[in-house]
């Protein structure tokens, strides 16, 4: 996720924003539909775990998530962040919210919340 994220090169963000034949694209928003477009191959595959009844997997695959929104937020110095200044604090709750609602073993999700507050410091 970390690499997905540290890959979105701030060219193609302008490229893709600002005048364009169907009008005007604001950059920051295009910034955060980059920026979940590449989470998606991930949530796409949590979700699969999910559907398979593999919920320890998805658990597992979650924190892989979150671990790299997380580090991505920390350590990033790429442009491409600064056009998307809140995207990680959001699509870090919002891949959560998302987990928790389809995880419904209370156990899994108590081990998410201990890996956040003692892993993450989020």
């Amino acid at each position: 996720v970390y690499h997905a994220l540290e890959g979105i090169e701030v060219e193609d963000l302008w490229e893709q924003s600002g005048s364009t034949r169907y009008g005007y694209v604001e950059p920051s928003d295009r910034a955060w539909e980059m920026f979940e477009e590449a989470l998606e191959p991930f949530t796409n595959e949590m979700n699969k775990y999910f559907d398979l009844s593999l919920d320890n997997e998805a658990k597992n695959y979650c924190m892989g998530i979150l671990k790299g929104i997380n580090q991505f937020d920390r350590e990033s110095t790429s442009e491409f962040k600064d056009w998307a200044e809140d995207a990680p604090d959001e699509f870090f709750e919002r891949v959560l919210d998302d987990w928790k609602k389809a995880c419904k073993t209370p156990e899994l999700i108590q081990e998410m919340e201990d890996f956040i507050k003692h892993s993450l410091g989020n």
